[in-house]
């Protein structure tokens, strides 16, 4: 049941922030051909994909908190983590605070995945391989 409700919730959040999209409230990062705005939802981990610009923000800020009224699902803003790409630290230090987020560095981990700018290198996924192959080997030995 609450998986029905997060799939729910999940789309409705895509449709808010393509409504705003629309409206020209919120920019993608880069031209979209699709009516999409960039959001990665898995599980209960929703990554969104934004210019950095103050604006933008507090408009972003706006919505999850209505979002939040509406489904009675509580933004926790202090365990979000605003990573920038090419942004410069005072200008980062005040997105972050309009958020009251942490700032995280490139590259990352996401989903045990390395998530950064260049292509991952051998060495940044094996640790992910060992992970698969200790699972692997676990699972053919019952």
């Amino acid at each position: 049941m609450s998986l029905l409700l997060f799939v729910l919730a999940a789309d409705l959040l895509q449709i808010i922030v393509n409504r705003a999209a629309s409206m020209n409230l919120l920019k993608a990062p880069i031209p979209q051909r699709e009516e999409q705005f960039p959001i990665i939802q898995y599980a209960d981990d929703t990554l969104l994909i934004m210019q950095a610009e103050a604006q933008q923000l507090f408009f972003l800020k706006a919505l999850l908190n209505s979002f939040a009224d509406s489904t009675v699902l509580k933004v926790n803003y202090r365990k979000y983590q605003m990573i920038s790409i090419n942004v410069d630290d005072c200008k980062m230090q005040r997105l972050a605070g309009t958020f009251g987020c942490t700032i995280g560095k490139m590259p990352f981990t996401y989903l045990g995945l390395p998530m950064g700018t260049t292509k991952p290198r051998m060495e940044d996924l094996t640790p992910l391989m060992d992970r698969v192959e200790r699972r692997l080997s676990a699972c053919s030995s019952l």
